[in-house]
């Protein structure tokens, strides 16, 4: 089991539209990236909450060690899977096992509109 390192995650709230890509970044910084992996869970609001979306490392994650950047990208065909608002968690886990909770938040679900 991870431990977390004291770092206390970010709040980032995101909207997403089904059927459009969903991408933002976190910069991490000076820490030391070589063997981390990074996980994030969309799951729903309920009392027990249901995943609804996995990311990892090579599936919609990347870290890019030399720049401190990890890179979260939803495809359009995920986002459309997301069938209600939700609650998310994005952590970063060194090759120590200790772990980073790099941001969490809500997801809301948005309809397109149109004019």
């Amino acid at each position: 089991m991870a431990t977390a390192t004291g770092t206390e995650a970010t709040r980032l709230d995101l909207v997403l539209q089904p059927g459009a890509s969903l991408r933002f970044q976190v910069d991490v910084g000076q820490l030391n990236l070589g063997a981390a992996t990074a996980a994030m869970e969309i799951k729903s609001k309920d009392r027990f909450p249901v995943l609804l979306l996995a990311l990892s490392d090579g599936s919609g994650i990347t870290i890019t060690e030399a720049t401190g950047i990890v890179d979260v990208d939803i495809t359009p065909a995920q986002t459309a899977l997301i069938l209600e608002n939700a609650l998310y968690d994005l952590v970063l886990t060194y090759a120590d096992a200790s772990a980073d909770k790099l941001r969490t938040g809500a997801v809301t679900r948005r309809r397109p509109t149109t004019t």
